[in-house]
């Protein structure tokens, strides 16, 4: 019966240390992307960004200031974007929360998979 027990909590502490390497669930750490494109920060960390167009969650490059080149002022500046724009609260365009940030190409633009640029 002891070495049921043993089995259980070891399984029971493996299972702990694979969900919290894979940040899911209950360990999920606050900030922490997955690999889902649209997680907070997802653009951001080394190991899915800068992002193509259509992915996001993307900022501001934090050196540089607010560029506006559209009138309802929610484009940016953006290091963590192929695109070099992040443009600001268009989540719900691509199933997320309305206040997710997506790289897209500037107006009159489109992404270009070829050249991994806009065109």
């Amino acid at each position: 019966m002891n070495n049921k027990l043993l089995v259980a909590v070891v399984a029971v502490i493996a299972l702990v240390f694979v969900l919290s390497v894979m940040g899911v669930g209950p360990f999920r750490t606050t900030g922490q992307a997955t690999s889902d494109p649209g997680d907070r920060d997802y653009c951001k960390l080394s190991r899915f960004g800068p992002c193509s167009a259509g992915e996001g969650d993307c900022d501001k490059t934090k050196y540089s200031g607010k560029v506006v080149i559209d009138t309802d002022g929610r484009w940016v500046n953006s290091s963590e974007c192929k695109t070099g724009w992040c443009h600001l609260d268009v989540g719900s365009n691509y199933g997320y929360g309305s206040l997710k940030d997506f790289c897209e190409c500037r107006q009159g633009t489109m992404w270009d998979d070829i050249s991994q640029s806009c065109v």
